[in-house]
C-alpha cells in the first residue's frame, strides 16, 4: 500500500514542461514519454505519487502540451487532458485517481507552473515531481516536514558523480583514482517533494525557477526542509540513463517499482 494514505496529500503534480534539450535536444521528444519496461516514464512517477497517497495527479506541461498529450493517448481540449489512472500495487490493490494534463505556460518556470493550481488542488500537502526521477523512498517522511511547519520538503540523495576522481599530490602525482564514486560529503535535490499552498506566496512571477528564485527564499525565510534518502534512486537525464533503468528491470533489479500494473484511460 501508498506510505502516506493515512495523511492528508491531495494532488500528485508533475512538472513536465521543459524543453527536454539534454535528453532530445531541439524538437525532440518530450522525456515525460521516454518509455521505461514500454511505459511512458511520467506514468511510473505519476504511480510512485499515487503509492504515495495523491488522490489525483496534475501534469503540468509546457510548449510541449499537445505532443504529451497525443503521446499518452489522451484528447486535449484546449488547455487540458483528462483520463484515470489505474494502479496495481505489488500487494494486487488497485487504486484509480483522476488524472490530467494541464498547460501551464509556454515559457514559464518550474516554480511558475505552480501558479497554474489552486489552493484547494494543493490542499494541506501535495506530493510534487520532476518527471524523471524514480526512487522508493518514503514520501510520508516529505509529507510529515509539510505538516510540521515547512513550505517545501525535498528529497535529498548522494549519487555517483558521473566522473572518475582523482587525488593529487603536492608534486601532481596521482595519489589514487576511483570511478564515478558517491559524492558522500554532499546531499543534492532528488527532485521529489511535499509541499504547501504557502509556496505559492513565494511565487513572484509565472516565470520564477524553483531551483534559482524560490528555494533561495524558501531557506531565507527557514520554510525548506531536507528529507535524507540513501536508498534506491534513479535520474533519467539520457538515454543512456533510460536504457541502463530498463536493464535493471529486465535484470530483476527495479526497488523503485512498488506495482505491478498502470493502465491509463480516457
Amino acid at each position: 500500500m501508498g506510505d502516506t494514505m493515512s495523511r492528508a496529500v491531495q494532488s500528485g503534480i508533475i512538472l513536465a514542461g521543459g524543453q527536454s534539450l539534454r535528453y532530445s535536444g531541439h524538437g525532440g521528444m518530450p522525456k515525460a514519454l521516454a518509455r521505461i519496461a514500454n511505459i511512458p516514464i511520467v506514468l511510473h512517477v505519476a504511480a510512485g505519487l499515487v503509492l504515495g497517497g495523491a488522490r489525483q495527479i496534475i501534469v503540468l506541461s509546457g510548449a510541449n502540451h499537445t505532443a504529451l498529450c497525443s503521446g499518452l493517448g489522451l484528447q486535449a481540449v484546449g488547455r487540458l487532458a483528462l483520463g484515470h489512472l489505474r494502479v496495481q500495487a505489488c500487494d494486487g490493490v488497485t487504486q484509480s485517481v483522476p488524472f490530467e494534463i494541464r498547460f501551464s505556460g509556454e515559457k514559464a518556470g518550474t516554480a511558475g507552473r505552480l501558479l497554474a493550481l489552486s489552493e484547494e488542488e494543493i490542499g494541506e500537502t501535495s506530493l510534487l515531481s520532476y518527471t524523471d526521477v524514480l526512487s522508493d523512498a518514503p514520501l510520508g517522511s516529505l509529507v510529515s516536514a509539510c505538516e510540521s511547519g515547512f513550505d517545501l520538503a525535498m528529497l535529498a540523495v548522494q549519487p555517483n558523480l558521473p566522473w572518475g576522481v582523482l587525488e593529487i599530490g603536492v608534486d601532481d602525482a596521482v595519489t589514487g583514482f576511483s570511478e564515478k564514486p558517491c559524492e558522500a560529503s554532499r546531499w543534492i535535490n532528488g527532485g521529489t517533494m511535499a509541499m504547501s499552498a504557502g509556496i505559492q506566496e513565494q511565487i513572484n512571477s509565472v516565470s520564477d525557477m524553483l531551483e534559482e528564485a524560490v528555494i533561495p527564499r524558501l531557506i531565507s525565510n527557514r520554510k525548506l526542509s531536507a528529507v535524507r534518502h540513501e536508498g534506491t534512486w534513479y535520474p533519467v537525464d539520457s538515454p543512456k540513463d533510460l536504457l541502463h533503468v530498463n536493464c535493471d528491470i529486465k535484470a530483476g533489479n527495479a526497488a523503485w517499482r512498488r506495482w505491478q500494473g498502470l493502465e491509463l484511460s480516457t
